[in-house]
């Protein structure tokens, strides 16, 4: 539809109209003003002053109902300013929980963490050093130092001093041996707990899944030991656990469910034998690190050396030997055997695979020979 657009002439008619309509409106307004004064002057009454013309105005303002007071704004306008009353804080609701003492508290009925401020928290130097502090192990072997202090860790090598069974006790003849500590000897020279590898064996490739079945039914006897151990010389450690299945050698895990029951005695009587703390924390690390071999085993794990599972499998034996475990003592040795066994049968395989390489249409190495050798290379 086509839109119209008025001419200027047209629109100048229109103003013209509206300004005569206001013009005549004028007039009448002053004429009715007119009117009034002559009825007031006639009658004598009083006009209004300029101030309350304004007041005028503000009544009429506050006709609208947002402008108006309401009966509590009132009623404050009259009783004056309240004094404020000072409440106690009420102290939030703070609980502590029973696992590694962390602190909570309640927050819009939900719970949630405390956490120490910034400045108190730790770094990752000082988080390492205080794990270290349970676990400290040196890798190089010293065979020489055995007239070291009998409860530090860092001589690795395995003779009878390497397990003290009483840091009063001093090394002046077999006479001043307890009948306990005599026996945990002679549970050591009997289940052969020294014996090493041999040389030969310590850079023999081993398959993956036999290696990783050995660690696996070595780490569940290392639950059954600690279970049964706990079970009888320190019952608190073992009251939660319904079996050997939920033993877990994480070093938080062992640190929070052993270490600090005897940590306010500083030592534990087993089997006849005290035991320092010192030399607790250092025969459970071994074990703490086939705990993390099976968990954590992979393509590299089948290339370092025999030598190294051994210690992880003769720190086992001896936790049997610690607790007096003559039965699972000796399993644990079993265990060592057939591993030795598996690497002495590779080291013939590979002889054997050695000449028929010679041969003409010679097949080619196996995955865990060849990973072995290229590491060795």
């Amino acid at each position: 539809m086509p839109k119209f657009i008025a001419s200027a002439s047209h629109e100048l008619g229109i103003a013209k109209g509206k300004i005569e309509e206001l013009t005549d409106e004028n007039l009448k307004l002053k004429a009715r003003v007119l009117l009034l004064e002559t009825h007031v002057r006639t009658h004598n009454i009083p006009l209004p002053k300029s101030g309350s013309s304004r007041r005028m105005t503000s009544s009429v303002a506050l006709d609208k109902g947002f402008l108006k007071p309401t009966t509590a704004s009132l009623n404050r306008s009259i009783q004056g300013a309240p004094q404020e009353v000072q409440q106690a804080p009420k102290t939030p609701t703070t609980i502590y929980s029973k696992y590694r003492d962390r602190k909570f508290q309640y927050h819009d009925g939900a719970l949630v963490e405390i956490y120490p401020a910034h400045y108190q928290r730790q770094t990752k130097s000082s988080f390492w050093k205080r794990s270290d502090r349970f676990f400290e192990y040196k890798t190089k072997r010293n065979t020489s130092d055995t007239q070291s202090n009998e409860d530090t860790c860092s001589d690795t090598s395995w003779n009878t001093s390497r397990y003290p069974v009483d840091s009063s006790w001093k090394k002046t003849g077999i006479d001043d041996e307890s009948l306990a500590q005599a026996a945990k000897r002679s549970l050591i020279e009997r289940s052969r707990l020294e014996d090493d590898v041999k040389d030969n064996l310590d850079w023999t490739p081993i398959r993956s899944y036999l290696l990783l079945s050995h660690l696996r039914r070595t780490l569940r006897l290392a639950q059954e030991i600690f279970f049964y151990g706990t079970k009888k010389y320190l019952p608190e450690a073992a009251n939660s656990l319904q079996g050997p299945q939920e033993v877990q050698w994480g070093r938080d895990e062992m640190r929070h469910r052993f270490f600090r029951k005897i940590e306010l005695y500083g030592e534990l009587d087993i089997a006849g034998v005290r035991y320092g703390m010192r030399h607790l924390e250092c025969s459970f690390n071994n074990i703490t690190r086939l705990r993390n071999a099976v968990c954590h085993f992979g393509p590299d794990s089948t290339i370092y050396k025999l030598s190294w599972y051994d210690e992880m499998l003769r720190s086992v034996q001896y936790l049997a030997v610690l607790f007096g475990d003559e039965r699972r003592a000796f399993k644990a040795r079993a265990y060592r055997d057939k591993l030795v066994k598996q690497a002495e049968e590779s080291v013939r395989n590979t002889s054997t695979i050695i000449l028929f390489n010679e041969l003409p249409f010679a097949l080619s190495w196996d995955l865990d020979y060849a990973r072995a050798f290229r590491y060795l290379g």
